[in-house]
């Protein structure tokens, strides 16, 4: 679990919840299911993440196909090949998704990218231009709080990355 802490224990400390499961060790399945109960839940993840283990052991009987993690590549196989919605019996439902590829933000459109990082907000104010790319420009709110710690740089890091895809 300190593996998986240290992964997504940065998610937790912006706002988001997380729950850490484990469909080998049956660790918070019925956490989970609590959580979900009585609403439409969309599982999305890369191919081999394990959104149809996890499915099959919070919704027994359901008997999804699994793969295994490729050996040569270390990532998954893609075995789900179409999205599909499962009810569960605590209520609601959830979908199970093929694995990604790869995300593609050139679709975004007018929202901007910055309101999509929830700790970007509150520091938004701080810029000194209105269309503040928060990458280059002088007095920038973002990066001042990158810069004394109350942004993680690897949140940073990944905005940048992505604010690069969606201009290409």
């Amino acid at each position: 679990e300190a593996e998986a802490r240290d992964a997504f224990g940065l998610y937790e400390e912006i706002g988001y919840e997380v729950i850490y499961t484990s469909t080998k060790a049956n660790m918070n399945i019925d956490a989970l299911g609590e959580h979900l109960a009585g609403h439409i839940t969309l599982f999305v993840g890369p191919a081999g993440a394990g959104k149809s283990s996890l499915l099959n052991v919070l919704q027994p009987g359901l008997g999804l196909r699994v793969g295994e993690l490729s050996q040569a590549l270390q990532r998954g196989k893609h075995t789900t090949v179409g999205a599909c919605l499962h009810p569960l019996d605590v209520g609601g439902y959830v979908v199970d998704t093929p694995g990604l590829g790869m995300l593609q933000f050139s679709e975004v459109g007018e929202v901007r990218l910055d309101a999509c990082f929830p700790e970007f907000r509150a520091h938004l104010i701080g810029c000194k231009f209105d269309d503040c790319s928060h990458v280059h420009e002088p007095e920038c709110g973002v990066r001042q709080a990158v810069a004394c710690g109350d942004i993680a740089e690897r949140r940073w890091e990944s905005y940048v990355a992505i604010l690069g895809e969606r201009e290409d």
